[in-house]
């Protein structure tokens, strides 16, 4: 009896020992394991999340389902590589079902640095991810109702990258030989006064080639202006009321600043 009673004892003591050690494990286990999940969390991306009210606040070239916003600072990217100045721009498109895809073009005043990426498209297959290259120049072309614009390749091949249908505004401000157009450059080459530069050497700023002049959109125009010694460039912005033409200006800088 007194062995059965010892026997018991001990296997009685013995499973309550295990669950002690048991619990004491699990005591000790259970936050280290709480803060490897915290960890595992805070250090994996956030899901992609990037709306069109969002790309359009961050001056993105949007096209959300045919509805383009921004286009201008394309415009403002194609005259800086036209003239030969760095110069960013991201374009953003969605899908039907609202994953966007970027394209980010960067100048560094030789070639444009090319990326596109549909890492965020969830029907992308395949080809999902990013892809870089190296484009030597951009464009941009018109047909009756299209306004597109491409990339060109070192071997002369044009890739598009962005389009949009004309409205009313942009067939008569693309249309060099129109008049409201010739009326806008007129008008603004006789307003030195808007450039924010002293000349040099006995010269005077001002806006002396109307090829230098770009209306981008019917909102904005690019400018390039000089005193005969250094050239500049400007955008501004304009609204035209009761016939007249008032001018803001939006940005401005020399060559090789």
């Amino acid at each position: 009896m007194e062995n059965g009673l010892t026997n018991n004892g001990w296997g009685v003591y013995s499973v309550y020992h295990e669950v002690y050690i048991m619990k004491t494990i699990i005591k000790e286990i259970i936050p280290v394991l709480i803060m490897m999940l915290l960890l595992l969390s805070a250090c994996s991306p956030a899901p992609d999340s990037y709306d069109f009210e969002t790309a359009i606040e961050n001056g993105d070239v949007v096209n959300a389902h045919g509805q383009t916003y921004n286009v201008e600072q394309l415009n403002s990217f194609l005259a800086n590589v036209k003239s030969g100045h760095k110069a960013e721009v991201q374009i953003t498109e969605y899908t039907i079902e609202g994953d966007p895809i970027l394209q980010v073009l960067q100048y560094d005043g030789q070639v444009i640095r090319y990326t596109y990426d549909n890492s965020r498209d969830k029907f992308a297959g395949s080809d999902k991810g990013k892809k870089e290259s190296e484009m030597v120049d951009i464009l941009k072309e018109e047909n009756e109702d299209t306004v597109i614009w491409y990339l060109v390749d070192a071997q002369g091949k044009k890739n598009p990258i962005f389009s949009m249908q004309k409205t009313e505004s942009t067939e008569v401000l693309s249309d060099n030989t129109s008049e409201l157009h010739k009326e806008i450059i007129n008008d603004l080459m006789q307003h030195p006064e808007l450039i924010p530069y002293e000349g040099v050497l006995g010269g005077t700023m001002g806006f002396y080639d109307p090829e230098s002049i770009l209306v981008l959109s019917d909102r904005w125009v690019f400018a390039g202006f000089d005193d005969g010694h250094i050239n500049g460039y400007m955008l501004l912005s304009y609204r035209i009321s009761d016939g007249k033409i008032s001018w803001e200006v939006i940005d401005f800088y020399l060559d090789g600043e």
